[in-house]
């Protein structure tokens, strides 16, 4: 079974990817029409950035794609391995893939935003550590995520919109509810330690308490249909998702 999912994983990471195929063509079409073009590589960048978001959604949402399309979801629960390797099997090569890819795209364009550089040395560390911790465990929550949903109904439009507004809050309402909070305790001399841990926090506790509060379903998972695990996932996620869409109508009332 591993190398039936790395072996989905690499093809599901070369369609994503194939995406990069258009920037050199939207360079060149803008070259034609724009005068003032931007350089090649702001389009690369661009396009890489996109891409890897693409990826790590993409790789959570079709975790189950060839299940759905074998009508074999069920058949997973007859597998004489227990849940927890079934979860390793999954998500581990989709986890690796996209690490590997952001790590490396973090080495080569990702430096820390300029309002927020400092001259003190161990507060700048300290952010970069920060920024690295949240960019190794916002895939894996997302992974984590999606694999929850699929063991459900991943098709379930409420179930879709419920894993979007989770596994999305990091990268969008969270960094800038972070930075409200951090600007704030800089205000009153906060300690660097402190709003370093906060904004950690604020970015990724939501999303965490919202994904780990589905492990007790995943526990029992074989004890219930498809359709019932559904019901069950979306009665557990009401609160959870209740609290992060509050959160992204805060941070839309800052922006």
């Amino acid at each position: 079974m591993w190398k039936k999912e790395i072996t989905d994983t690499l093809k599901q990471a070369g369609l994503v990817f194939s995406f990069l195929l258009l920037i050199p063509a939207v360079y060149w079409i803008n070259s034609m029409r724009l005068t003032d073009n931007q350089h090649f590589s702001h389009y690369a960048e661009a396009g890489i950035t996109l891409s890897v978001l693409m990826l790590v959604f993409s790789l959570a949402y079709m975790m189950f794609s060839s299940e759905d399309s074998d009508n074999a979801s069920e058949y997973l629960k007859s597998l004489p391995f227990s849940k927890w390797k079934l979860l390793a099997v999954k998500i581990l090569p989709r986890l690796a893939v996209a690490w590997i890819f952001i790590f490396g795209y973090c080495c080569f364009v990702w430096f820390p935003p300029a309002q927020i550089s400092s001259n003190n040395a161990l507060f700048r560390a300290g952010y970069i550590l920060d920024e690295l911790l949240i960019v190794s465990v916002i895939p894996l929550l997302v992974m984590l995520s999606g694999f929850l949903t699929g063991i459900s109904d991943r098709k379930n439009p409420v179930l879709l919109i419920a894993f979007l507004l989770l596994t999305l809050y990091p990268l969008l309402p969270g960094p800038v509810l972070a930075i409200n909070l951090f600007n704030k305790a800089l205000m009153h001399q906060g300690n660097q330690t402190v709003i370093l841990i906060s904004i950690i926090a604020t970015i990724l506790l939501p999303s965490i308490v919202s994904v780990f509060v589905l492990i007790p379903l995943y526990k029992s998972w074989d004890c219930a249909s498809g359709k019932m695990r559904s019901q069950i996932m979306l009665k557990r996620m009401a609160i959870p998702t209740a609290l992060v869409t509050a959160l992204w109508g805060l941070a839309f009332t800052q922006m």
